[in-house]
């Protein structure tokens, strides 16, 4: 059986400091547990049959999502940590990822870099 961390963070590093607060605030609204993201579903190849919205509530499969500060050295850096809800289903990774790609859209001269993945809350967050 696969095992999935109950932890994830993230480093994002953008271009300057002003461009760090930016994304910071687009991305507070975005991982409010309340979020919703919809995911159409089409039940045939051609899509000859009604597909159907699926959608899916960020609490539901994250007990908490933090923006933390980079660090005294890095101001145009910050954190972001996903407490993933051990009860979550498998779809945690798609709203994950989903929230990381609108972080890249909204800035895309800005990194993401996986930083931490376990079951322990990361110690340097």
């Amino acid at each position: 059986m696969r095992h999935d961390p109950l932890f994830t963070s993230w480093l994002v590093k953008c271009p300057s400091a002003e461009e760090s607060q930016r994304l910071q605030q687009r991305l507070r609204t975005a991982l409010d547990p309340d979020a919703t993201d919809a995911d159409v579903v089409r039940p045939t190849p051609q899509g000859a049959a009604p597909s159907a919205a699926l959608v899916y509530r960020l609490g539901d499969y994250f007990s908490d999502i933090r923006l933390l500060p980079g660090g005294p050295a890095a101001p145009a850096a910050f954190r972001i940590v996903f407490s993933r809800r051990a009860d979550a289903g498998r779809f945690w990774k798609d709203l994950m990822a989903r929230t990381l790609q609108e972080g890249r859209q909204s800035s895309p001269s800005a990194t993401t870099t996986l930083e931490y993945r376990g079951d322990e809350e990361p110690s340097r967050c």
